[in-house]
């Protein structure tokens, strides 16, 4: 089994089913899965988060899957360490690799493919963290008019980043635009719109029956990188009595599509794998 074969890349917006085909998949061609969500590797939120259960992960081995207190911070680059030590472990059992997830930007930084700006400057990152969001949307956009074009403008973290840069450096975001994704096997999962809004709610409606509330109210702390799990904040403001029962799930619909639309457009601009039915997505020979 040589490099080239033996890894997987199974990509998909949120509740486009890739847990279910993840399972299925590397069960037929003996896989271990390392799971690429930035909210699942937290404890505490299988629920909340859709993390794969405890019996799928008897099923197939899972790896990064509630493996962090919800305090931890944990970078994209951080992220891809875990996971190439994962992928390490993995192949010296003779075993192939199943990546699996919707969270690009941790993606490119297991896969190498990373944006070649410098890290993080301390007094910076503190000085554009003292601007309200509204703040740094509108100074990067007088600093950098070109960054639309590479910068999600509707996600505050990456808003966040991206003016740190350009004020690090002075130069435009684009000027570190990440390297294209290797061309390893991979798939994106195809679902027509109207299926993937319909999964979407249904998503939402078990989640909120499941005890997603009951998750979030036992929460008691938690960092930056958990606190974006979908339906967190809405959850806590149903908790606090400001927003009705209906109120909370609307907005969680609202804001679960919002996020599968931005994984769809990261797909469109950066994916290399073909766009698949399920039904279609098999392990190439």
């Amino acid at each position: 089994m040589t490099a080239e074969t033996d890894l997987f890349i199974l990509v998909g917006p949120t509740a486009s089913g890739k847990t279910d085909l993840a399972l299925a998949l590397a069960a037929r061609a003996g896989a271990e899965i390392v799971n690429v969500d930035a909210c699942q590797i937290y404890r505490g939120l299988p629920v909340l988060t859709a993390a794969p259960t405890v019996e799928q992960r008897a099923r197939v081995p899972h790896h990064l899957v509630e493996t962090l207190e919800p305090a931890a911070e944990l970078s994209a680059l951080e992220y891809a360490a875990l996971a190439q030590a994962a992928m390490t472990d993995i192949r010296q059992r003779k075993r192939r690799i199943l990546l699996v997830g919707g969270a690009g930007f941790y993606l490119e930084a297991i896969l190498g493919a990373s944006s070649t700006a410098p890290p993080p400057d301390a007094a910076i990152r503190l000085a554009v963290e003292q601007l309200d969001p509204g703040e740094r949307l509108t100074e990067l956009q007088r600093l950098d008019p070109t960054a639309a074009t590479v910068v999600d403008l509707q996600n505050p973290r990456r808003v966040q980043r991206a003016l740190e840069i350009v004020r690090q450096t002075g130069r435009p975001f684009a000027c570190f635009a990440p390297a294209p994704l290797p061309a390893v096997a991979g798939a994106v999962i195809d679902l027509p719109r109207e299926i993937l809004q319909q999964r979407i709610v249904a998503r939402v409606d078990a989640m909120l029956a499941g005890g997603a509330v009951e998750e979030v109210r036992n929460l008691n702390l938690h960092g930056k990188t958990c606190g974006q799990a979908i339906g967190l904040p809405e959850i806590r403001q149903l908790i606090a009595g400001a927003i009705s029962l209906q109120e909370c799930r609307e907005k969680i619909i609202v804001a679960t599509r919002q996020y599968a639309k931005r994984q769809l457009t990261w797909f469109r601009n950066r994916s290399p794998w073909p766009w698949l039915p399920p039904a279609e997505i098999n392990w190439p020979d």
